[in-house]
């Protein structure tokens, strides 16, 4: 079975919500999911996978700064948990659709959007979830990343990870592995700094939508303690196709 990308959805500027939804990335996500028919009452169970990087500190350090200068009681009701802790929009999103399934945060930094959806991937196959919401956040300037995705058997994606520990850079023998995996040659996407800004969300929406339009594709994270991912998607209906 193979990864289906459902939808993929990408949001700058805060809209005009709901005063229910608190707080600019919590308005962000709603704002990408109440369009997308299926979390609409089909009955699906949705697990949620909340790639999370160095915003936790920023979130952090605003909160305290406002208890300092302000105390509690500035705070809005329920602000602390939606608002002021990084967890929170992810978790308002799944309260307000329902989301029934696991509800991961993976806290990895560069690492955090390729482990994310792997982790999404496993617990597709193993019927913990019907679909995965894969999703990341900027706090400065808000901006939110989300992706939908399920398991199929036609014209979808074959995913494969590596893990490259103590590397600077994927070796040739790290390629050759992803290479086989996926049955056939890739391209490896060059990182650009604004990817470590998203937890490697950038990369992994940019490697996605090459995928799907045919382009065997790969990207490589690394966290400066030397810990890495190397992820490559093939799609299958174009199973002897190269990076070309």
């Amino acid at each position: 079975m193979g990864l289906n990308v459902i939808r993929m959805g990408r949001c700058v500027n805060e809209p005009d919500e709901p005063s229910r939804i608190i707080g600019p990335v919590g308005k962000q996500l709603h704002h990408l999911a109440q369009d997308w028919s299926e979390l609409q009452g089909t009955g699906a169970i949705v697990g949620v996978y909340h790639a999370l990087g160095r915003e936790k500190l920023d979130v952090h350090q605003v909160t305290v700064e406002q208890i300092v200068s302000k105390g509690f009681d500035s705070f809005r009701v329920s602000a602390m948990v939606f608002e002021h802790m990084t967890y929170g929009p992810f978790a308002q999103l799944a309260i307000t659709y329902g989301c029934t399934g696991p509800f991961w945060t993976l806290e990895a930094n560069e690492l955090a959007a390729p482990l994310a959806l792997w982790t999404a991937w496993h617990d597709l196959q193993k019927k913990r979830c019907d679909l995965a919401i894969i999703g990341a956040y900027r706090r400065k300037t808000p901006t939110a990343w989300m992706l939908l995705v399920s398991q199929d058997d036609t014209s979808t994606l074959e995913p494969a990870l590596i893990h490259t520990n103590g590397h600077t850079h994927p070796t040739t023998e790290h390629l050759h592995e992803l290479n086989q995996r996926l049955g056939g040659d890739c391209a490896l996407l060059t990182p650009t700094a604004k990817d470590h800004d998203t937890n490697g969300f950038d990369a992994l929406y940019q490697s996605l939508t090459l995928a799907q339009a045919g382009k065997a594709t790969a990207i490589w994270r690394c966290t400066p303690d030397g810990r890495g991912t190397l992820l490559g998607f093939r799609r299958r209906d174009v199973g002897t196709l190269g990076a070309n």
